[in-house]
């Protein structure tokens, strides 16, 4: 097995599912007060003098003209502008291979088919992905909790959420914030929203159609692929399509568009408008008094900037009690990042929680005799320069 071909599979893993679950109704917070709120008094007066910690306010960016809204078709976003987005990364070194937004300090809200397993690195606080400025933030996460009844599909992804907990928590700031969760009713179609991603600006060809398809730069060698990834965070306005009208007026059939899922576009002067491969995990948001809330994370669609098929976000309103309930539940110190053996390429294990073989060599359970072992690829043992970090009779080895 070629390693882009591994590299392919790895990707396409993340593409799990769970048994349904659903936790009973809990009490909505109010507009504007996020997860970890104790007290509206405290939180009026921790506003008072310092701004930075309320939910859902842009920062110093958001006072530009943006007359010229055009991510597809969209433009670049200000600096510091957007604080709760974050980037999902393999290492330090790569680019985001996905989006997310802070819910609170300590916990990220993303797509499922975005995080299996810790060993991701979250970046924060940074707008331009070459630009080193000084307020960016990362930390790796400790825990993933995917949404119970997420469900790959066929015919399409369902109830694609996951809550990642952060090592520690980010700190606040005029670059680095919080989105306020949805409360007193969902986002009504015809609503004007915001998306947000360092994904690809078109379809890459050769690529998977949709937005769930998490292509790593590094790896895509088709025409065009590193031209059309940003180094700069990219903002595009969309409108909230029915999911009645995203099956009777669009291209999408009903057994596609579910109660989990909603259907946005936008149009402007350089054309539809749309999120693409990359932006996967990012951000839907709604202005309300002021103040922005999180109504879906990307999820998939057919194809990038089709004025046919609108693309379709996680509705994040429809999650919202196993949000909460999630979050209020998992209490005590993070779990500390799983280690590899010492004889791997790196300490800790990655985001499909795999340990990785020195370059040139493959795993193998029989002191090299022939190659295969466990992954989190497929149900029995394969030949792979990787293996599951759980395996303890794993070892590395050349094979001509």
């Amino acid at each position: 097995m070629s390693p882009v071909a591994v590299n392919a599979l790895a990707f396409a893993v993340v593409l799990g599912s769970t048994e349904a679950f659903r936790v009973k109704p809990k009490k909505r917070v109010r507009p504007g007060v996020t997860l970890h709120d104790k007290s509206a008094e405290h939180k009026r007066h921790t506003e008072q003098y310092q701004p930075w910690a309320a939910c859902g306010v842009r920062g110093a960016g958001s006072k530009r003209n943006g007359t010229n809204i055009n991510i597809i078709n969209g433009d670049d976003a200000a600096t510091c502008d957007w604080r709760w987005q974050v980037g999902l990364r393999e290492t330090l070194e790569k680019r985001p291979f996905c989006g997310g937004m802070l819910i609170s300090p300590g916990w990220v809200l993303t797509a499922a088919h975005c995080a299996a397993a810790p060993g991701l690195n979250v970046l924060a606080g940074i707008t331009g992905l070459n630009s080193g400025e000084s307020t960016e933030q990362h930390r790796w996460a400790s825990q993933v909790i995917r949404h119970p009844s997420y469900d790959v599909g066929p015919p399409s992804a369902s109830w694609d959420i996951a809550l990642i907990r952060l090592e520690s928590p980010m700190e606040m700031g005029e670059c680095v914030g919080t989105v306020c969760m949805p409360s007193g009713g969902d986002i009504t179609p015809g609503s004007k929203c915001w998306i947000t991603g360092w994904g690809s600006r078109r379809q890459r060809a050769g690529s998977m159609t949709g937005q769930n398809s998490m292509v790593d730069p590094v790896l895509d060698r088709t025409p065009g692929a590193t031209s059309s990834l940003p180094t700069t965070l990219q903002e595009a306005q969309v409108t909230i399509v029915s999911n009645e009208d995203c099956v009777k007026q669009k291209g999408y059939t009903q057994a596609e568009i579910g109660p989990s899922e909603i259907c946005a576009q936008g149009l402007s002067s350089k054309g539809v408008t749309d999120a693409c491969q990359g932006d996967s995990g990012g951000p839907l948001v709604c202005e309300s008094e002021g103040k922005y809330s999180i109504y879906g994370a990307t999820s998939w669609g057919k194809g990038c900037g089709d004025e046919h098929h609108p693309g379709v976000w996680a509705r994040i309103y429809e999650a919202y009690d196993w949000i909460q309930h999630t979050i209020e539940t998992t209490t005590g110190p993070p779990p500390a990042r799983k280690v590899c053996a010492s004889f791997t390429k790196a300490h800790y294990a990655d985001f499909l929680n795999h340990c990785n073989c020195p370059d040139g060599l493959f795993c193998s359970r029989n002191g090299g005799l022939f190659p295969g072992c466990p992954t989190a690829l497929a149900d029995v043992d394969i030949p792979a320069p990787f293996f599951s970090q759980s395996c303890t009779d794993c070892t590395c080895h050349a094979f001509g």
